[in-house]
């Protein structure tokens, strides 16, 4: 993973996790209540598990992957229906949030990993590969297409892979712009001397989150070769959500 990708979400590990991981306009600078936050986890992983009785898709429920895991949301509310749950991230200070705020469930560890595979991670090891509003900020799609085909690895033959990603642009050329200013301002301002708490607080600037996307057509073609794709949901918040299984 880029270096300054990886400095961009320690950043936001530190300044303002929670949002970072669920940018709510109304819940910028630390407004998150802990018990707000991870239940909005609940509520997606349950509504997911009855997605899959509405498909009458059979799953295991030993492992799971929550891949760009934050703070733990998903994977503390994973653990509530897997017997051990990994939850893997590219900043070390959200990993280390994770494992202090999860301390004493012991169905739960976490892996800090920078890297642009899952080399730290077994094959057929997984029961389930989860990642939600994640990968879109990965900044290139041949990194992302890399992590696609190690989720595939590291499941289990027969497992689970659902994961969200942008088929379309999610921003506006002048939008992403905006944004990309925005976040070199925040980063000029920083070497000069400037606090971040101060810029992000005071003068509204924070560091840019990359909004990557990969057209249906392509993703298919890459996982279906090992997989089978059991559903496709298109929505406004997340562009596309992808299920699929991988083939014994």
């Amino acid at each position: 993973m880029p270096k300054n990708c990886r400095s961009d979400w320690e950043t936001f590990a530190k300044l303002d996790p929670k949002w970072a991981v669920l940018t709510q306009p109304d819940k910028k600078h630390n407004r998150w209540d802990d018990g707000e936050f991870f239940a909005t986890g609940i509520r997606e992983i349950d509504s997911f598990l009855e997605k899959l009785k509405q498909l009458q898709i059979d799953i295991s429920f030993g492992s799971a992957l929550d891949f760009g895991c934050g703070l733990g949301r998903l994977s503390s509310a994973l653990a509530q229906h897997f017997k051990h749950v990994t939850g893997i991230d590219i900043s070390a200070e959200m990993i280390n949030r994770a494992r202090k705020l999860h301390r004493e469930n012991p169905h739960l560890s976490f892996i800090h990993n920078p890297a642009s595979d899952l080399a730290c991670l077994e094959s057929d090891k997984f029961d389930l590969v989860y990642s939600f509003i994640t990968l879109q900020h990965v900044p290139r799609q041949d990194t992302i297409k890399n992590y696609l085909c190690e989720f595939l690895r590291v499941l289990k033959p027969g497992g689970i892979l659902y994961f969200h990603l942008p088929s379309v642009p999610d921003y506006s050329p002048l939008r992403s712009a905006l944004l990309r200013l925005r976040g070199f301002v925040f980063k000029l301002s920083t070497l000069l001397g400037v606090a971040p708490s101060f810029c992000f607080s005071r003068l509204r600037l924070a560091p840019y989150m990359h909004m990557t996307h990969i057209p249906s057509s392509q993703i298919k073609t890459l996982i279906e070769t090992q997989a089978t794709l059991v559903h496709l949901e298109n929505d406004r918040q997340t562009n596309t959500a992808y299920l699929f299984r991988k083939n014994p």
